[in-house]
Formats: structure tokens, sequence, C-alpha cells
């Protein structure tokens, strides 16, 4: 009887370190596929992120959001790219490893696209 108790507590225990985890990675919108990676490799997040840089802005950024806009809400980014006539504004780097991608694309002085995930490196 003692048994089951135990494992019925370990159980429970290895859940809600597993539902911590989950929870993490949907607030940051980096996936599953992330948090399972990490966990089985012993990912070491070393991601370097703009000055005033903040994931809960970045995510409440809308389409079409304005280039004033996005710099009033997050600041500056790290490094700008242009690439077939989209702008590429990037909020995040690696710090020598594994890291968090956060990368907001621009046409014509409007935000089309957002770029978020968990690059393994």
């Amino acid at each position: 009887m003692k048994s089951k108790r135990i494992l019925g507590l370990v159980i429970f225990i290895l859940s809600l370190y597993i539902f911590v985890l989950f929870e993490d990675e949907y607030r940051y919108n980096d996936g599953i596929d992330g948090t399972l990676k990490k966990m089985l490799f012993f990912s070491r997040d070393t991601t370097l992120y703009a000055e005033n840089y903040s994931d809960s802005l970045f995510f409440r950024l809308k389409p079409y959001s304005s280039e004033e806009l996005t710099l009033s809400f997050i600041g500056k980014p790290l490094y700008k790219m242009k690439s077939d006539g989209v702008d590429r504004w990037f909020y995040s780097k690696s710090g020598g490893g594994d890291y968090r991608v956060r990368e907001m694309r621009f046409h014509k002085g409007r935000l089309v696209g957002k770029v978020h995930y968990y690059y393994f490196d």
C-alpha cells in the first residue's frame, strides 16, 4: 500500500514538472517541440535580447502595426536585414548556444509577420 502511494506521488510530481515546462513554452509560443528537445538534450538557453525587449509586448503586437508603433512598443532591434522587399528586424541572437529566435517582418512599413521559435545550435 505504501509503495502505491509513493508511486502516485512520484507520478504527480513528474506531471507537475512537465506541466510547468509546457506552460512556459506556450506563454512564449516556442512550442512543444522546443520543450521536449530542451528536456531530452538538457539544452541551455543563451538568448541575448535587444535593449528594452519584452516577450509579452512582442506577442501583443498585431499584424499591420506600423514600424513606429513597433519601435515605441519594444524598442530598436539588435540588427536589421532586407530580403526580397521585406525588412527583417531581429530582436534576439545567440549568446553562444541554443536561443529563442525573435524576428519582426515588415513590408511597406507594416508588420506582416513575426518569427519565433527555439533554435538548437
